[in-house]
C-alpha cells in the first residue's frame, strides 16, 4: 500500500454494541449496558459498525503517504467539523461515540497495473479489522436545523500516539465541544486505548 486515510463520524448508541442488552433472549439487561458503557469510556472498541449507526456526514481525520512518511509520522493531532447527515432531514439524532475507520490505496501510482483500494467503513464488506469507537463521556444531540437543546455541529480533535510500553497500542486521545441552540456548552476529553494482543 502506498496511502492511508484515516476517517472519523459521529455515531449513536447503537454504534457501541450495547443494543444487544436490552433484550438477551426475552430478559432485559440494561444495568449490565450502563456498566459496559461506563467501562468503556477509558477504551477504544473495535467492533462492526452497522452503516446507519453513523449520524454524521464523515470527515477526514489524516492522509499518510507510506512511501514517504517516517515512524514519527505516526503520532498526530488532527482537528474535525462534525455534521449531521444531510438525509437527517433536521431531525435531531444523539452522537455517543466518534467511530474510527481507514482506508487502504494500493493507488495506480505504485501499482499500475491493479490499483486496489482495502476500505474498513461501515460502508464497506466487513473485515477482520471493523471499526475502532470512542464512547464519548458527554453525548451531543446534533440537528441541521438547531433547536434550544441540540447543536448544528461538534469541533474536535482526535490524536493518536504510538503506545511508549506496547508497541502495538495506540493512546487515542478526543477532545470535542458543541454549543447548544440555548447557549450551553457541551465539551469533554477523554484518553482511550487501543490494543492489540501480542
Amino acid at each position: 500500500p502506498d496511502l492511508a486515510i484515516i476517517y472519523v463520524a459521529g455515531g449513536s448508541a447503537a454504534a457501541q454494541g450495547l443494543d444487544f442488552w436490552k433484550d438477551v433472549y426475552g430478559f432485559k439487561m440494561d444495568p449490565i449496558a450502563e456498566e459496559l458503557k461506563e467501562a468503556g469510556h477509558s477504551h477504544a472498541a473495535v467492533l462492526p459498525v452497522a452503516p446507519e449507526h453513523l449520524v454524521t456526514a464523515t470527515v477526514t481525520a489524516k492522509t499518510l503517504d507510506l512511501c514517504t512518511m517516517t515512524a514519527e509520522d505516526q503520532d498526530f493531532t488532527s482537528e474535525f467539523t462534525l455534521t449531521p447527515l444531510s438525509t437527517s432531514g433536521g431531525s435531531s439524532q444523539e452522537v455517543s461515540s466518534i467511530v474510527v475507520w481507514f482506508d487502504t490505496d494500493f493507488s495506480a501510482a505504485r501499482c499500475t497495473e491493479t490499483p486496489v483500494k482495502l476500505s474498513t467503513s461501515p460502508h464497506a464488506p466487513i473485515t477482520h479489522w471493523a471499526q475502532t469507537v470512542l464512547p464519548m463521556p458527554k453525548p451531543v444531540v446534533l440537528s441541521a436545523a438547531g433547536g434550544d437543546k441540540a447543536a448544528t455541529q461538534i469541533t474536535g480533535r482526535v490524536s493518536m500516539a504510538r503506545n511508549k510500553g506496547k508497541h502495538r497500542s495506540l493512546d487515542i486521545g478526543l477532545q470535542y465541544r458543541a454549543v447548544l441552540g440555548d447557549g450551553t456548552v457541551v465539551e469533554a476529553a477523554g484518553v482511550y486505548a487501543m490494543s492489540v494482543l501480542n
